[in-house]
């Protein structure tokens, strides 16, 4: 089976459900993890709070632990905006991957992880895909999984 999971920046997938994506790697299933920004935030005077190389870094040595295909789609992190150009980016790697379920972020809030939620119904509809979401718990509700 094909697990497709998103998050808007470099760890959310990790921390929301790292631990399912773990066992069902286990278990044989192919895992793959999309980070829609680059992750790099900024200071007010234009210091670096997070670099983007670091996090990408952390990132990709996660998605060798969890056994995962790491995808970003690079876009800035604090200028994001749910348009269809970011459905559409959405859209071509979930056609691409064919993914069984995805794991989303709770569509809920103003916040860029709700933006990162909200664009995944159109590729999940498209996909014919279980669509499962990660609550604002940052549990996996709602599955089997």
């Amino acid at each position: 089976m094909k697990i497709f999971a998103i998050g808007a920046h470099f760890d959310d997938v990790e921390i929301g459900c790292g631990g399912t994506l773990l066992r069902r790697a286990a278990e044989g299933d192919q895992i793959f993890i999309l980070t829609v920004t680059n992750s790099e935030y900024s200071k007010p005077n234009g210091g670096p709070k997070r670099r983007g190389n670091v996090a990408k870094a952390e990132a990709q040595e996660a998605a060798k632990i969890l056994g995962a295909e790491l995808i970003c789609l690079n876009k800035p992190c604090l200028d994001l905006i749910h348009n269809e150009e970011l459905v559409y980016d959405i859209e071509d790697v979930v056609q691409e991957v064919k993914p069984d379920i995805l794991l989303t972020h709770w569509g809920g809030g103003f916040s860029l992880r709700s933006c990162s939620g909200l664009p995944f119904v159109s590729p999940c509809e498209s996909a014919n895909a279980h669509h499962i979401v990660i609550s604002k718990q940052l549990v996996c509700n709602g599955t089997s999984l």
